[in-house]
């Protein structure tokens, strides 16, 4: 289980990278109008959260089921 949760959370590092990179020009627009670190922070994790949202409720539907459908 601890191995699924690493590959699952190395996909999502590698997610929130890839994303950051191809909005990267957008992020040094946002800072030259004023924007600070911590909104540009704020945003990437806004962006990470609403990606892993689907995610999360799925697995919390599967694991709420579970036992019903293993028996």
């Amino acid at each position: 289980m601890l191995q699924a949760l690493a590959s699952g959370l190395g996909l999502m590092i590698a997610a929130v990278l890839a994303g950051v990179n191809a909005r990267r020009r957008d992020f040094g627009r946002r800072r030259a109008l004023g924007a600070s670190r911590g909104h540009l922070f704020g945003l990437v994790i806004a962006q990470s959260l609403w990606s892993s949202l689907p995610g999360v409720t799925v697995g919390a539907f599967a694991a709420s089921r579970a036992r019903e459908w293993l028996g």
